[in-house]
């Protein structure tokens, strides 16, 4: 009945391919041509392929190359492609508290969080050894920008932009198709999206997963330009010794996450979106709200462990949940 009332001039174009990561990227387009559509995604994927080279994956050779420079304390030029994630990482850094932290990579290291996923599993630190690590592990603080050129205080940084690279592709990926003239769109990496305009003139409606990634726990309307994005334990890294090894770091305790489920983030900016959702989920259930006034987010709903549900008034109105929360 509603596919009716829709105008069918114009066509719906999905396509799906498999980035570096085994993570798929999505992109629907509306009201474009097979042949066009066609073109355009494949520029965007091709696209972002290309950031996976520079900076997407912790051997990518510009951001290997900065990582091995960085321990020395010597000034050296970054790549082009780099020098944009640390100033974010800088301002995402100050934002939160020190909560989302690029430069403690040594941190997800010490876990073995950025292994491949066929390795093997690392075994649990000791807690000597956490907090050995945890004391010694820098902040974006110590990284030192003089025009093109940067350095480090401390010969323990290593950076990882895994916090928010997801959302800055997004994003390159909506300006590119922005570019291209397309105005009714929807890109999603691993789940996570931007959608610009509407679908047939009707919002598009997103699922939001339930903690554990069982089911639906509800959806929201997205028309204009917005990003949703949620950090959860949908997909734990290892599973070691029986237990399920949470992806996300906290800085303050140098151990996996363990109060929150998931954080579901709505923005304009997806990189944006993306950075909150994963400083709040490290904030967690007691700390979460004045991160997110200083990371400049109003439309939040967070899950802790006890699947207990915290939303501010903006993500209230417009979320619809399923069944009794």
């Amino acid at each position: 009945m509603l596919g009716a009332c829709l105008p069918q001039s114009e066509p719906v174009y999905h396509h799906r391919a498999r980035l570096p990561d085994d993570r798929f990227v999505d992109i629907t387009l509306i009201g474009e041509t097979h042949a066009v559509a066609d073109q355009v995604t494949t520029e965007v994927i091709d696209e972002l392929k290309t950031t996976y080279q520079l900076w997407g994956l912790p051997d990518a050779p510009p951001l290997a190359r900065t990582n091995r420079l960085l321990p020395t304390g010597k000034r050296f030029s970054v790549a082009p492609s780099i020098m944009p994630l640390i100033q974010l990482g800088k301002r995402f850094h100050a934002q939160s508290d020190g909560l989302l932290d690029p430069a403690a990579g040594i941190l997800d290291t010490l876990w073995g969080m950025r292994q491949p996923r066929n390795s093997s599993c690392r075994p649990t630190p000791t807690a000597a050894l956490i907090e050995a690590t945890r004391k010694r592990a820098p902040g974006m603080d110590d990284i030192e920008i003089h025009g093109i050129q940067i350095c480090s205080r401390s010969p323990f940084a290593r950076l990882d932009f895994s916090l928010f690279q997801t959302g800055y592709n997004v994003d390159l990926a909506v300006q590119h198709l922005r570019e291209r003239g397309i105005d009714n769109a929807l890109v999603s990496i691993g789940g996570n999206l931007r959608a610009i305009g509407s679908r047939r003139g009707m919002p598009w409606r997103i699922a939001l997963r339930n903690p554990g990634g069982g089911g639906v726990l509800g959806s929201v309307d997205v028309a204009g330009d917005e990003a949703v994005f949620t950090a959860g334990d949908y997909l734990p890294s290892k599973r070691c010794a029986g237990v399920d090894r949470q992806h996300i770091i906290d800085p303050r305790t140098g151990r996996p996450v363990s109060a929150t489920h998931s954080v579901t983030v709505i923005h304009p900016s997806a990189t944006v979106a993306d950075a909150a959702a994963n400083a709040l989920f490290i904030a967690g259930p007691k700390d979460w709200k004045p991160i997110a006034k200083k990371l400049g987010v109003d439309q939040v709903l967070l899950i802790d462990r006890h699947g207990r549900i915290q939303m501010t008034e903006k993500m209230r109105k417009r979320t619809t949940l399923i069944g009794e929360p």
